[in-house]
């Protein structure tokens, strides 16, 4: 079973159960509204699937996202992976986001988050508890020196010449990362959005956006500098210091600038496990849905998995006595 079509399948007959009786199951055990034409098409390919139904299978039928993503349940002794982490995040953020119809102002979750940003950025201990991973990266910020209170962005931009060299540093990253990042926004869909690839440093290298110009306007041309030093709490930033799946949320941003977007980010690491850049999915605050960042997640680790794989042919050439060439080819 190489595709989640084809896991969806393997699935519903485990279960024995007709595509109308899983649908009916995952709504009846989630409370995930399920049509029946919908689980067709979800089980031919037909459509994309949305990492909503993802989510609402694997809790109705006691599977691991791990598996239904990727085909392989993680070791026991082994780290939780980044989507199994992604889970756990979206589980933490849920009631945040529970009111999203309507403008962030008149957002009772986001009131609060404003609130507690607008007191630590006077120097004041937030009143409500805030998310382990927001208050460290606000405290990294306030300490880099960012001001939280630009209403503007300022964007800083490393020249051509070293965008160049990071981007011909990194070039097997890029190979690895192009076509899943076209992946994850198509699986966007409709929302306006922009998916991108940093460095470890935090430089943007490779954009995709949903409608042209789209990252120029949101500052996130390649080149642009989304270092958390830079520009305060974001998610490429904080995904590349954390080490870990980060979804930030409006006023969760250090800089009001971008308190009206989201940020869902992964780190991607290389076979040593150190973290050598990350992908983001930026949108606007309204729209976004939490298990959005489970697909973030799930396309880090396809990236992840591409590199090793490349690095595993190379390693083939060279003990071969072979030219190690090129492996555009290998996906």
């Amino acid at each position: 079973m190489n595709t989640i079509p084809d896991r969806l399948a393997q699935l519903r007959d485990r279960s024995g159960l007709s595509l109308r009786a899983f649908a009916e199951a995952v709504e009846k055990r989630t409370g995930t509204r399920v049509l029946h034409d919908s689980a067709r098409r979800y089980e031919s390919g037909e459509t994309r699937i949305p990492a909503e139904y993802v989510v609402a299978v694997c809790q109705a039928f006691g599977v691991s996202a791990e598996w239904l993503l990727l085909g392989v349940d993680p070791p026991v002794a082994r780290e939780r992976s980044l989507v199994e982490r992604a889970f756990q995040e979206v589980s933490t953020i849920v009631e945040q986001v529970q009111a999203l119809e309507g403008h962030p102002a008149t957002s009772g979750p986001m009131i609060h988050i404003l609130n507690k940003w607008e007191r630590f950025t006077r120097g004041l201990p937030p009143t409500h508890p805030l998310r382990e991973v927001i208050l460290r990266s606000w405290t990294r910020s306030q300490d880099a020196g960012v001001d939280p209170t630009a209403e503007a962005l300022t964007l800083r931009r490393v020249h051509d010449a070293d965008l160049e060299r990071r981007r011909d540093m990194h070039r097997e990253l890029l190979r690895a990362a192009e076509l899943h990042l076209a992946w994850l926004s198509a699986a966007t869909g409709d929302l306006p959005h922009v998916v991108y690839l940093v460095c470890a440093d935090g430089i943007v290298l490779h954009a995709t956006e949903s409608t042209a110009g789209l990252a120029d306007g949101w500052g996130l041309r390649p080149g642009t500098d989304w270092s958390e030093a830079a520009m305060g709490t974001n998610g490429a930033g904080t995904a590349v210091v954390s080490g870990n799946v980060v979804a930030v949320l409006g006023p969760e941003h250090y800089v009001r600038g971008s308190h009206g977007s989201t940020c869902l980010a992964a780190p991607i690491r290389d076979s040593r496990g150190m973290v050598i850049g990350a992908i983001d999915l930026s949108t606007r605050f309204i729209g976004w849905r939490p298990h959005q960042l489970v697909f973030v997640a799930y396309c880090a680790q396809m990236i992840e998995r591409d590199l090793a794989l490349r690095s595993d042919v190379r390693s083939s050439r060279s003990r071969a006595g072979g030219k190690v060439g090129d492996s555009h080819g290998v996906i």
